[in-house]
């Protein structure tokens, strides 16, 4: 039991770091009043909602 909390308690840190992330780059990108973007990324992952930001990923390009 103390094992999956400590796993748990870890991934939840790392999610707030990762969202925390992503909220600088969409004020950066909210400030430069962009609203619908395409990601263009390595691989495809799962984006995290940014409506709150107003931002919309239209499309998602995978490079190779």
């Amino acid at each position: 039991m103390l094992k999956s909390y400590k796993n748990s308690k870890k991934s939840a840190i790392n999610s707030d770091i990762y969202i925390r992330n992503y909220g600088i780059g969409a004020q950066i990108i909210k400030s430069l009043q962009i609203k619908n973007m395409i990601l263009v990324t390595r691989s495809k992952k799962k984006v995290i909602s940014l409506d709150g930001y107003g931002l919309k990923i239209t499309k998602q390009e995978i490079l190779k």
